[in-house]
């Protein structure tokens, strides 16, 4: 047991940089140290990857038509990856299986692989987490391992072959086949877009600046170079952006399939249908026009798909409106976290019950009934209409200090992790509630003899995707194009069509919302944005996401991490509703006991204080209390 830890590569780096985990770029830089201290072997393994390098290098100088170098993947990737896991992670290769290896286009290669763990490796496993006081759970934990040592390789190969190439793990979920946990993952590898993301970055930067004008204009000047240059390349690769868009969307579909979740396209699918309702299609028209009238489907399958592909895309622009409110700085966290309460909550319970606020509006009511069975404050009518009126009040506070350790004292996390948990609880509600509606139109298609399964579900989504795209960015022209757009002149002329077809392509690294790429790729570079800037302007901590943070957003799109989440239901009665009923229930009877503010005041914080408290928190409760007495009406 203790011979695995120690030839664990993750493990090994992982104790040197255990204060700072989630660090991707610090792991790595750590790694290649570890790596160079047993040079023999590390050179031994690079030489084995040179060499076959040299090999498919020097056959390929002899061929009339020359192979690309997805060609060299797709004939050696499988030996490289058995050799790096059996040298530093001291795993048995026979329990590697390599399921498919394709490549639609001769840009991306597609490597799905499963790992059947033993119940050794799994107590090895389990042990290096609990000695690196690792806080992730098992089933995210071993995910994550390989995430970060597949990046490594990666970075192995670009070095030793000295090719701008890119190999990650895209979608990874550990499953149960028998007794044995199997980890089920996907590995691409494809061109670096470097230069794209290097533009984008100085694009960023470039609006960046403008907000402070004591940043020297030279430098402003600069990242406007670059700016123009992402434009140049967006209008050059505007007319092959066609043979890009078959990888973009199998990207997609690979994704989705492995990991059975709609969550990696929900943002993709925003930015694609939001825009072409901005333009002088319908969407739905497109997709039966252009694509449903193709296939030969039966009216009732046609009209089922519709139906799914209505509910997805509706719900992906309520996931992306809370999506582009996640951002790092405190006050967006406070600001995320009460505008769910008042989208939830801010229109009474019978919304709740009856409407389509919810995805299983029928569970909630369930789970008020059992709740209700066994606390003593009861959730009536009253309760929500309450939290609405408190998600009001509470916007007053938010520029209060201490405020998150406030909401901490009754809802035993902070918002930034209360957010988190929202947006988990979110996902596995609206794929739960895809699924049922699969269920639900196959009930009908019965009569008809016919059945969709979710994997034909997808296909179907993403080839719509595809042919929205086509038909309404993709045209013989940007000038054609931009008549597409109800507003051809300002938000949608041709350099910014080009550059939103250019976006489409960087979907396949930033799979997140586009609202807050500027965000994440700011967060990703933070030591070249305090290197660049922190001489002119006093930049806050909380400018950037946390490593934890990046590798929560992440984990959202490359990862199932459903199985063991609640429902968004269940989340909003257990974390949400139970705890701030009893909170303004005691708020409500302290007012209602005294009329003296002094006296309400030190009563209630009787009620969430425990002694533990420092002195400056305490004077911060104190005036965050204050404030509410102020703003309270006790009717609710």
């Amino acid at each position: 047991m203790e011979r695995a830890l120690k030839d664990n590569l993750f493990f090994e780096v992982g104790e040197l940089v255990r204060d700072d985990l989630f660090n991707r770029r610090k792991f790595h830089s750590v790694a290649f140290e570890v790596l160079e201290r047993e040079p023999d072997e590390y050179n031994t393994f690079k030489k084995s990857i040179l060499d076959l390098w040299n090999e498919f290098r020097i056959e390929n100088e002899k061929r009339k038509f020359k192979y690309k170098y997805i060609t060299f993947f797709e004939k050696n990737f499988d030996d490289i990856l058995k050799n790096y896991i059996s040298s530093y992670l001291d795993y048995p290769l026979k329990n590697l299986e390599i399921i498919s290896k394709e490549s639609v286009t001769d840009n991306d290669l597609y490597l799905e692989y499963k790992y059947r763990f033993s119940s050794l490796e799994i107590k090895s496993i389990k042990r290096i987490k609990e000695e690196l006081d690792h806080p992730l759970e098992m089933s995210r934990f071993i995910p994550f391992i390989f995430d970060l040592l597949i990046q490594l390789l990666g970075k192995i190969i670009r070095k030793v072959i000295k090719k701008e190439i890119w190999v990650s793990q895209r979608g990874a979920r550990i499953i149960k086949e028998g007794k044995r946990q199997v980890l089920h993952f996907l590995i691409t590898i494809r061109r670096s877009p470097g230069e794209i993301l290097d533009r984008y970055f100085d694009f960023i930067l470039y609006n960046y600046t403008l907000k402070y004008p004591q940043i020297p204009k030279t430098i402003r000047n600069n990242l406007l170079k670059g700016r123009n240059k992402l434009t140049k390349i967006a209008l050059e690769n505007y007319f092959t952006a066609r043979d890009n868009l078959v990888d973009i969307i199998y990207n997609f579909y690979k994704k989705c399939t492995l990991l059975e979740t709609v969550s990696p396209f929900l943002d993709f699918l925003n930015f694609v249908c939001s825009r072409v309702e901005d333009s002088i299609f319908d969407t739905t028209d497109v997709i039966k026009e252009d694509f449903l009238s193709n296939l030969g489907y039966s009216p009732e399958v046609n009209d089922a798909l519709i139906r799914i592909f209505t509910f997805i895309n509706k719900y992906s622009t309520l996931f992306c409106t809370f999506q582009a409110n996640n951002r790092p700085a405190f006050i967006e966290q406070y600001n995320l976290f009460l505008l769910y309460l008042q989208f939830f909550f801010g229109r009474g319970l019978e919304a709740l019950e009856i409407g389509d606020l919810l995805f299983f509006p029928e569970k909630f009511s369930e789970l008020i009934k059992e709740y209700n069975l066994t606390e003593k404050e009861k959730i009536t009518f009253k309760t929500i209409r309450a939290i609405g009126y408190f998600s009001n009040v509470a916007f007053s506070l938010s520029k209060l200090p201490d405020i998150d350790f406030f909401f901490s004292k009754f809802l035993d996390k902070s918002i930034t992790r209360m957010n988190e948990t929202f947006f988990m609880c979110f996902l596995k509600s609206i794929n739960e509630k895809f699924k049922s509606l699969i269920k639900k139109e196959n009930d009908k298609l019965k009569k008809s003899n016919n059945y969709i399964s979710f994997d034909k579900v997808i296909d179907f989504i993403c080839r719509s995707l595809y042919t929205l795209i086509n038909s309404v960015f993709l045209r013989d022209s940007l000038d054609e194009a931009s008549r597409n757009f109800i507003d051809p002149r300002s938000r949608y002329i041709p350099e910014n069509i080009a550059l939103r077809v250019l976006e489409l392509d960087m979907f396949k690294e930033l799979n997140l919302s586009d609202d807050i790429w500027d965000d994440y790729i700011i967060s990703i570079n933070k030591e070249k944005v305090l290197d660049m800037f922190g001489k002119y302007i006093d930049i806050r901590e909380d400018s950037f996401y946390s490593h934890w943070s990046l590798s929560m957003l992440d984990m959202i799109y490359n990862q199932e991490l459903f199985q063991d989440e609640k429902y968004l239901e269940e989340f909003l009665i257990t974390e949400i509703v139970g705890p701030l009923n009893k909170f303004i229930r005691k708020f409500n009877d302290a007012m209602a006991k005294s009329t003296n503010k002094n006296q309400i005041k030190k009563k209630f914080l009787e009620m969430i204080t425990d002694g533990t408290e420092e002195k400056e928190k305490l004077k911060s409760l104190e005036v965050i209390i204050e404030n509410l007495i102020e703003n309270w009406d006790t009717s609710v």
